[in-house]
């Protein structure tokens, strides 16, 4: 047949006109949301450290898996990569006392849902003590230190 022999009853816009046909629609389930969480960790200039950001991140839905995809802002000091489902982070040797530095990184979950988090660095450079010296020196003669790292 043509499209009206297969007019609906009672499906119209309101003002009496009808649709050559109709499908009924389920209501769409929402997409299950992901929660991140701010990661914050510390280390000592020259070292390394294996963050697992999705630790504390998790979906909606429960039988859902999140999956590290990118790091999608690169920390100001040192370098960082991906290493199976965790970022390895590496700082440069330094001497200025603390130091902070932020990365951003993306995560997904099975259903596609994307969000990103956000981890900061606080990097300390190693304390260095020194033993006291104790010289003993004649009034009015001049002593030379000599020292070495």
């Amino acid at each position: 047949g043509n499209a009206s022999s297969y007019k609906t009853s009672g499906l119209s816009e309101g003002r009496g006109r009808n649709y050559p046909f109709a499908a009924l629609l389920e209501k769409p389930q929402a997409k299950p949301s992901i929660t991140v969480e701010t990661d914050s960790v510390t280390v000592l200039s020259g070292e390394s450290i294996t963050i697992d950001v999705l630790a504390n991140d998790h979906s909606s839905d429960a039988n859902s898996t999140l999956k590290l995809d990118k790091i999608t802002s690169k920390p100001s000091i040192g370098s960082a990569e991906i290493s199976g489902q965790k970022i390895h982070y590496s700082v440069p040797v330094s001497d200025i006392p603390e130091q902070r530095a932020v990365m951003k990184y993306q995560v997904s979950d099975d259903f596609g849902t994307t969000a990103e988090g956000e981890v900061v660095i606080t990097i300390n450079s190693p304390v260095i003590t020194a033993n006291s010296l104790q010289y003993k020196a004649l009034e009015d003669t001049p002593l030379e230190l000599n020292l070495h790292q």
